[in-house]
């Protein structure tokens, strides 16, 4: 018994050190520039009907150079496989990095606005006729990913906010009310600080309300960041105290209680380096897996920004 255990345990490990070289070969072989969104697509297809867990890492990478390529619906079928896996996995650093990536690589704004159109067609159409019960329930269209949306509304409001704001109308109202939605909440917030909406923003955080959407630290910070640019120092106030709190609330949840041995081992460290502080400031860029853009995350670049201005 002890020996077949023995033998089972070597076999999973065996088989987690292959589903891991493949998933890292798999991610070279996506950002190949050669490497086409068909090829990309069958490779993934190919991986999941052989039983390999595709890593969020690989994921990530697929759904960029999807988004990249102008394939909205397979970024958003990649999307949807990473958030029902990890919805920590899917943050708004992320979507914004694909937004602008598709930028740089000239995803047009008319292709994005396509794809949130022929996604309302097909809600219409699959919602109007009345389905019997005996008929197998219809899965969700994929092309209904949040987070798909989300990059689609910031490529559109980088360019021109009228055609987020119609985008905006187009997409499904469950959406706008779900776990992610407060990307496609910050991707509008996004495109106000671009051309300075002040009145948008404000619409944008009363449908917030109306949906029952809270806002997170992006919202704040991005709201803070639009006053700063319209000179508004009593909003700028207001949102920059809401963001620090929404920080420190969970800068305390995810820190651990310390021990009695580790608050002897603190005082004997002394004072952080230099290093650390700047680190903890945001200072330090670190590379996030499967994303081609190493930028610093808005929340610490806008938090620095506000500290840094009068």
């Amino acid at each position: 018994v002890v020996a077949g255990g023995g033998r089972a345990s070597m076999r999973e490990e065996a088989r987690a050190r292959l589903d891991a070289d493949l998933n890292d070969m798999a991610r070279r072989i996506i950002e190949l520039p050669t490497c086409l969104a068909k090829n990309t697509d069958i490779l993934l297809r190919d991986l999941s009907s052989r039983g390999v867990e595709l890593e969020t890492g690989l994921l990530q990478t697929a759904a960029r150079r999807f988004v990249g390529m102008g394939h909205l619906h397979l970024a958003a079928q990649t999307l949807q496989q990473l958030w029902d896996r990890d919805p920590g996995a899917v943050d708004y650093d992320m979507v914004r990095a694909m937004a602008l990536e598709g930028v740089r690589d000239r995803l047009r704004p008319k292709a994005a606005a396509r794809f949130i159109m022929n996604a309302s067609t097909k809600r219409e159409n699959t919602s109007s006729p009345q389905q019997s019960p005996s008929s197998p329930p219809q899965q969700q269209q994929p092309s209904q990913c949040p987070s798909t949306c989300a990059v689609v509304l910031l490529v559109l409001g980088r360019q021109d906010m009228k055609e987020a704001v119609l985008a905006w109308q187009q997409i499904d109202p469950e959406l706008k009310r779900g776990p992610a939605a407060v990307l496609m909440y910050n991707a509008m917030l996004d495109g106000c600080v671009v051309h300075r909406h002040q009145m948008a923003a404000e619409a944008v955080l009363k449908e917030m309300e109306m949906f029952g959407v809270q806002p997170d630290a992006c919202s704040y910070a991005l709201l803070a960041q639009l006053y700063l640019r319209c000179q508004d120092a009593a909003k700028t106030a207001e949102y920059k105290a809401k963001l620090e709190a929404v920080v420190a609330a969970s800068a305390h949840a995810q820190q651990p209680a310390a021990s009695p041995e580790e608050g002897e081992a603190a005082e004997e460290r002394g004072p952080p380096e230099e290093e650390e502080l700047q680190e903890a400031r945001g200072g330090k860029k670190k590379a996030k897996t499967g994303v081609g853009l190493q930028r610093e995350p808005l929340v610490p670049r806008v938090l620095n920004l506000l500290h840094a201005s009068p």
